[in-house]
């Protein structure tokens, strides 16, 4: 059992054991900063063997720290001292600077260039009393003669630091003493090099024993010493003073013994309700083919699947290793779950809407919660936390977030943040949360934005005026952020009924249902601008769903708004959504440049998938891996600028399944569609209607179209999906557009498609294991292998 980690703690003797060995090593000295700087001398080594303890007896035990490395021109600190029981290993000497003598200590550190003193002695011992075994004592090696100009090494468990000899070579530390009893040989309590004052053509001092540590021979400091070996840290090295000298190694306290029974160290858990489940911890457990056993408190019904708990209360688990010709260790340990953080300091308040509590600042209790949010909000720290109990807050006025905090839902029996549980209502009166501008960017997690109403303007759920960003967000907390929330009914004149930003967000696993605009004004669900002047806003759109009642949408709004650079859709279902666009990225300042629409359904919904506004430039927008099916417009229509559309699938949308709106206004059109289906599209035009001034390259699709005009060469053949009345668009396995398409630059043996498996496969195989594969047309990879047979003999 080994003790690595620095600080106290308490080993518990699990049975009667006779014959044991320890291993107590101190932290190694730091080496010195500065050109040539002494190296740190090694922490004491005492192996006490043949010792006995008794079942259950506690002995007290610590792990030193290796000292810190001296910063610029001055010593090292000491390393700290380990300990078990009766014993103490001493730390290491810290090595010194120039024009200074190195520091004593279990081993000595080494002195600095230009020191003329002796040798340093060590204050530790090397001696054998009885069953124990003592290594230290051993000095930092001298630097003198002063024209020399090198670091002498620290003292090491088997000898002195070395000396300096010659000019312009840093001396090396005292050996260390090599053992195997953790099972590996590992070399403990290295002298640390000295480092040398000159050039990089000059020789730096390297640790005792194959230089485990030691001086930098160019313009870097001091390695540092390995951690758990008590090893001293290299000093300085080169002509410069502002140099460092390296850390000591840390210590370590290792207890061997032979065993009659099994064993492990198990640990309980205790802390917060968070919504995971908690349990046991083992480690070192003793055999390492033990089974592991589980039960509750009674003892009944033994098990070898973990138990677990993720409820308010203490719970016993009892614990019960076993392995085949010892006996079996038994013990229990609890998981204690609270539904109160325990932080008093202002950075933490608690919300109760039932009135059960009496509010006092800071808030930090149930028992003194807020009844109010916006009291919580205000209280709380920066960077900190507002707990919110479940419960529907009746809002009379709209909530203000203008400081970076996380406002989390919390159910106070299990912790977990249930949007459905923690409902903010603006009654169809007020909008429930505003963000005001400025550098604030708080977090909503677990809540549900419901009914919140601006019948004069935008935003009815939330309202954020963010900073902007110039690039997609990639976790909460950069940008205002909505994680697990809903939006359930909210309404606005304008844009964004649910949600309104200006400048960046950041949106992951939300739903949005029933939300509506009463003025027909664009992204009638949430609408993302960029702020007054900018040209980026900076939107990730994650695993959110839109669900939206066709009818309750005026006639020119659109389900997603998305104006500026640097968006992110990815993930996301669209379910009978709009009357004109479900989603529409345009700007009247700026194109949609960098926007990014992957992974994401679209399902019988009112108009086109992918739309421009009339009027605007609109270009610059990725459309990837995506399902557009059964719409009752377009299934996807651009413009002017850059669309991609790569392995989507459109069919049975009742008008053209990719419409390209290029004229004489939008002469710079370019549509490029590569590896995707357009089938049984139902317009006009059938499955393509293309303006004249388009052009297309690379482009696969079932209607076929070549690539430079709207001529149909491209295949043609029925894609033969598996079940496309019943939804069920994947390819069956002798689809002709199996393995059709081409390897595109975003795909590697990671891609995935839209059902998460590997993007590019071959009879079943990914491109990882075949390098010749293609992808499939389409949104779905066909996972069917059906290469060779097996016969099988009986």
């Amino acid at each position: 059992m080994a003790y690595r980690d620095v600080g106290e703690y308490t080993w518990t003797a699990p049975a009667d054991i006779g014959g044991a060995t320890v291993l107590i090593v101190g932290g190694g000295g730091g080496g010195a900063g500065g050109s040539g700087a002494g190296g740190g001398g090694a922490g004491q080594v005492i192996i006490a063997s043949n010792q006995t303890f008794k079942a259950g007896t506690a002995y007290a035990l610590a792990v030193g720290a290796g000292g810190a490395g001296g910063m610029g021109k001055k010593s090292g600190a000491a390393g700290s001292a380990s300990s078990f029981d009766t014993f103490t290993a001493d730390g290491g000497g810290a090595g010194a600077p120039q024009d200074t003598k190195g520091s004593a200590g279990a081993n000595a550190g080494g002195s600095g260039p230009r020191d003329d003193s002796a040798a340093v002695s060590g204050s530790g011992k090397t001696a054998v009393e009885g069953d124990v075994y003592w290594y230290g004592g051993h000095a930092g090696g001298a630097s003198k003669p002063r024209s020399l100009w090198a670091g002498a090494g620290g003292g090491g468990a088997l000898s002195d630091g070395g000396s300096a000899t010659t000019k312009g070579v840093g001396c090396a530390g005292g050996d260390g003493l090599p053992l195997d009893i953790t099972g590996e040989m590992v070399v403990y309590a290295c002298g640390g090099g000295g480092g040398v004052n000159g050039t990089a053509d000059t020789t730096f001092g390297k640790g005792g024993s194959n230089g485990v540590s030691g001086g930098s021979a160019t313009a870097t400091g001091g390695e540092a010493g390995l951690a758990n070996t008590g090893t001293g840290g290299g000093g300085g090295s080169y002509y410069d003073q502002a140099l460092n000298g390296g850390a000591g190694g840390s210590g370590v306290v290792v207890i061997r013994y032979p065993l009659t029974s099994t064993y492990a160290e198990v640990t309980g858990f205790e802390g917060l309700l968070d919504g995971d489940a908690h349990g046991a911890t083992i480690a070192n457990l003793y055999p390492k083919s033990a089974a592991v056993l589980y039960a509750t408190e009674d003892g009944a019904n033994w098990t070898t699947e973990p138990i677990t708990f993720n409820t308010k209360g203490t719970h016993t688990i009892r614990v019960k290793i076993s392995a085949d010709g010892l006996k079996d260790f038994e013990t229990s340990v609890t998981v204690s779950l609270t539904d109160e953080p325990g932080v008093t300091d202002g950075s933490v308040a608690l919300v109760d809407p039932t009135g059960a509590s009496t509010p006092a600042a800071p808030y930090a209790t149930w028992a003194t919660a807020a009844n109010d949010l916006q009291t919580a909000i205000d209280a709380v720290t920066a960077g900190g936390t507002v707990y919110v109990a479940n419960g529907t807050y009746a809002l009379e006025k709209t909530l203000t977030a203008n400081k970076t905090v996380t406002i989390r839902g919390f159910d106070r029996e299990t912790g977990v943040a249930d949007p459905e549980k923690v409902v903010l209502d603006g009654q169809d009166k007020v909008r429930c949360v505003s963000v005001p501008t400025g550098n604030h960017k708080p977090v909503f997690e677990g809540l549900k934005f419901y009914r919140g109403a601006n019948a004069g303007g935008v935003g009815g759920g939330a309202s954020v005026h963010g900073p902007a960003a110039a690039a997609v967000p990639d976790r909460p907390g950069v940008t205002p952020s909505f994680v697990n929330c809903v939006f359930e009914n909210c309404t606005a004149k304008e844009q964004g009924a649910a949600l309104n930003v200006r400048g960046s967000v950041y949106l992951a696993n939300c739903r949005f249902t029933g939300n509506k605009t009463t003025s027909g004004s664009y992204g009638n669900t949430v609408s993302v601008s960029p702020d007054s002047g900018k040209k980026q806003a900076g939107a990730a759109i994650l695993g959110c769903t839109f669900e939206e009642v066709q009818a309750a949408i005026p006639d020119n709004a659109c389900t997603l708004a998305l104006r500026g650079y640097c968006n992110l859709v990815s993930n996301c279902a669209f379910t009978t959504c709009g009357k004109v666009g479900v989603i529409v990225s345009d700007s009247a300042n700026a194109n949609a440049e960098n926007t990014v629409i992957v992974n994401c359904i679209s399902l019988d919904a009112g108009a086109p998938f992918l739309a421009p506004i009339a009027g605007t430039t609109y270009g610059g927008v990725t459309l990837r891996n995506c399902l557009v099916a059964r719409g009752a417009g377009y299934g996807v229509v651009t413009g002017a600028g850059k669309t991609v559309i790569d392995n989507c699938t459109i069919t049975g949308n009742k008008k053209a399944g990719v419409r390209v709106t290029a004229g004489t206004a939008d002469a710079s059109s370019e549509c490029l569609v590569r590896n995707t289906i357009v089938w049984n599209n139902n317009g006009a035009k059938a499955d393509l209607d293309i303006g004249s001034n388009a052009s297309y390259t690379e482009t696969t699709s079932s209607t076929g179209w070549d690539g430079t005009t709207s001529t149909a060469t491209s295949n043609t053949s029925d894609p033969r999906f598996k079940d496309a009345a019943n939804g069920d668009w994947t390819l069956l396995r002798k689809s002709p557009h199996v393995d059709q398409g081409t390897v595109l630059d975003w795909m590697d043996a990671a891609t995935r498609d839209l059902a998460g498996n590997p993007r590019v496969v071959k009879n079943g195989k990914s491109l990882a294991k075949r390098p010749d594969a293609l992808p499939d047309l389409g949104c779905y990879e066909n996972m069917e292998g059906r290469e060779g047979f097996s016969l099988i003999i009986r």
